[in-house]
């Protein structure tokens, strides 16, 4: 078989198609059933322009806090990791300081 962005091809029994097609072939559905499948598997409104989706999303302020305080989490986890190497170090060579 060969897909690509815009179509797919079987090489075994020339079925050829976009991707609703392969999709409705796959499942055993409608063209329509299958586009709706797809919009609801990748999150897309039947009722948005695509120009629409490509749009980027806002960022939620509550999300960006998060974010933030798991950087700052993961920063401190690794100086903790770096001090914890630096003391076995120290501990298997006897220069405790």
């Amino acid at each position: 078989m060969k897909l690509n962005e815009r179509y797919f091809y079987c090489f075994g029994c020339g079925a050829t198609g976009n991707v609703i097609d392969l999709m409705a072939r796959l499942f055993g559905l409608s063209s329509y059933e299958a586009a709706q499948r797809l919009a609801q598997d990748f999150g897309i409104g039947l009722d948005k322009t695509p120009a629409a989706i490509a749009l980027p999303k806002p960022e939620c302020p509550l999300l960006k806090a998060y974010r933030q305080e798991e950087v700052r989490c993961l920063r401190v986890l690794c100086d903790y990791l770096h001090l914890l190497e630096k003391w076995k170090r120290s501990y298997a060579t006897g220069q405790i300081r």
